[in-house]
C-alpha cells in the first residue's frame, strides 16, 4: 500500500468492539443540536466517510467522488491535514495549495469537510514521543506523527483555529455548513500512529479547544465549531515482553480514561470502532446449505458484527461524559472474517449483503445512541483509487472495505442500504 502524507488510510490490526445494531435496539433519544445535526435529513449525527479525499480531489474522478459520498447520503469527508506543510516557514506563513480543489468540490457538493490534523514543523520544536513499527514501505514518513513540543501548543491552537477558518470561507450562510469540527491527530494511542500519551493529546486538544473558543465568542466562524480529539483505535492492552513481539500500550479503555481525566475536558473525543474477529462457537447456528433461507447464516453473522461494533461505542460513552465521534467504523464486503465461518463461494455470494447489514445496522443503532455526533464510513472506495484491481488479497482483513467496487466503481449493496438510513 502506497499512502501520501496525507491520507488517513488505515489498515493497521484493530481488535474488538461491542453492543447491537438497531435489529437488537438501544435505548435513549435521538441526540439533535449544534450542526451534528444534518439540516438535510434530521439525523441526530453527521454521516459520511474516511478515505483518500485529498488524493481523490486531484484525480480524473475528483466530481465523480463527491456525487457518490451524496449517493449513498453522506455529508462529511474526512482527511489529513499536515501542519508541517501548510506552515513550513513559521506561524504566519500559510501555504493550502494542496486542500484548494478539496475545499472547493466538498463545497460544491455541500459536503462538510473534518480536517485531521497531525505532523508537526520544524520550527514549533517537534518532539517524536514514540519509535514507530514501520517495517518496509512504511506508507508514512517518520516525522508524521510527530506533535509539538508543550511551548508550542498556543502555535498549535492557532493553527486548529486558521484549519477551521479555511474550510469555513466562501460559505453560503443560508446553506449547508462546510465543517463543523477539527479533529486532533488520527488514532493516538497505536505505535503505528505515533503512540503519543494520553495526557498529550488532551494538553494539544485544550489547547485547540481555547482558541476555537474564542473565534467562537469573537464570531469568526459561521457557525458552532467544535474540537475531537484524534479517534481511538480499540486495541487491547499489550505486556512488556508479549509473545507477539509488539510494544507494550494500554487498551483503549485505559487510554480514554487518562485522556478525560477527572475533570471534563473542553472537547469532544473521536472514536473508531471495528470487528476483526470471529464469532463465538454457537453463534452462528443456521447452517449454510439451508435453501429455505439462504442468507440466514449471513444475517446472523451480520446481527453479531453490528452489535460488537456499536457495543464498543456504548462503552466508550459509559467511560466518558463527553460527546463521542465515530470518525471510523466499516465492514468488509468479502472478508474480514476467518475462512471456517463461510465457503469462498458462501462469501462470494453474500458479502455485500453482510456489509450491507452490517452498515446500516450501525447506522440505524446510533440514531438512538445519545451523544454519538459522527458516523463516518471507512471507506468510499475499495482501494487507493476508485477503480483499481484490489491490492490486498481476499484473504486480509482489510480486503474490500469501500462501498462502491474497486474494480469497475459500480455501488455495492451498501451504496442503496446506507442512502436509506441515513436519509
Amino acid at each position: 500500500m502506497t499512502v501520501s502524507e496525507n491520507r488517513l488510510s488505515r489498515r493497521s490490526l484493530l481488535k474488538r468492539a461491542a453492543l447491537a445494531a438497531a435489529a437488537i435496539g438501544l435505548g435513549g433519544g435521538i441526540v439533535v443540536g449544534r450542526r451534528a445535526e444534518n439540516r438535510e435529513t434530521g439525523l441526530g449525527y453527521l454521516p459520511g466517510f474516511n478515505d483518500d479525499f485529498l488524493d481523490y480531489s486531484v484525480s480524473s474522478f475528483a466530481a465523480a467522488t463527491m456525487t457518490k459520498v451524496r449517493a449513498c447520503g453522506g455529508r462529511c469527508v474526512r482527511t489529513g491535514v499536515d501542519w508541517s506543510r501548510v506552515q513550513p516557514d513559521g506561524p504566519d506563513s500559510y501555504d493550502w495549495s494542496a486542500f484548494a480543489r478539496l475545499r472547493s468540490e466538498a463545497q460544491q457538493a455541500a459536503v462538510e469537510v473534518l480536517p485531521v490534523i497531525s505532523g508537526c514543523p520544524e520550527w514549533a520544536g517537534p518532539v517524536r514521543t514514540a519509535g514507530r513499527r514501520t517495517g518496509t514501505g512504511s506508507p508514512y514518513p517518520p516525522d508524521y506523527f510527530r506533535t509539538c513540543s508543550p511551548a508550542h501548543d498556543g502555535d498549535f491552537g492557532r493553527f486548529a483555529d486558521s484549519v477551521i477558518r479555511y474550510f469555513d470561507e466562501s460559505v453560503d450562510p443560508d446553506g449547508p455548513p462546510t465543517i463543523s469540527a477539527v479533529e486532533i491527530t488520527n488514532e493516538p494511542n497505536t505505535w503505528t500512529f505515533g503512540a503519543v500519551p494520553a495526557a498529550r493529546i488532551s494538553e494539544l486538544a485544550n489547547a485547540a479547544s481555547r482558541q476555537v473558543a474564542e473565534s467562537q465568542s469573537a464570531g469568526n466562524y459561521s457557525g458552532p465549531m467544535r474540537v475531537v480529539s484524534g479517534g481511538l483505535a480499540p486495541v487491547s492492552a499489550l505486556e512488556p515482553g508479549n509473545p507477539a513481539g509488539y510494544p507494550a500500550r494500554q487498551s483503549w479503555q485505559e487510554y480514554l480514561a487518562e485522556l478525560v481525566g477527572t475533570a471534563p475536558p473542553e472537547f469532544d473525543v473521536g472514536f473508531h470502532s471495528y470487528e476483526l474477529s470471529k464469532p463465538p462457537p454457537g453463534t452462528l447456528t443456521t447452517p449454510e446449505d439451508n435453501p429455505p433461507q439462504p442468507y440466514a447464516r449471513a444475517v446472523e453473522f451480520a446481527i453479531w458484527q453490528a452489535s460488537q461494533i456499536v457495543g464498543l461505542i456504548d462503552q466508550a460513552l459509559e467511560i466518558t461524559d463527553q460527546d463521542i465521534w465515530l470518525t471510523e467504523t466499516g465492514a468488509s464486503s468479502a472478508s474480514t472474517w476467518s475462512q471456517d465461518i463461510f465457503s469462498p463461494g458462501y462469501r462470494l455470494a453474500h458479502g455485500q449483503e453482510i456489509q450491507a447489514e452490517v452498515l446500516s445496522g450501525v447506522a440505524n443503532a446510533l440514531k438512538a445512541t445519545t451523544r454519538c455526533r459522527a458516523m463516518l464510513v471507512h471507506r468510499l472506495f475499495s482501494d487507493e483509487l476508485a477503480e483499481p484491481p484490489p491490492s490486498e488479497s481476499s484473504d486480509s482483513p482489510y480486503y474490500q472495505y469501500g462501498v462502491y467496487d474497486s474494480i469497475n466503481g459500480r455501488p455495492k449493496l451498501a451504496v442503496e442500504a446506507l442512502a436509506q438510513t441515513w436519509a
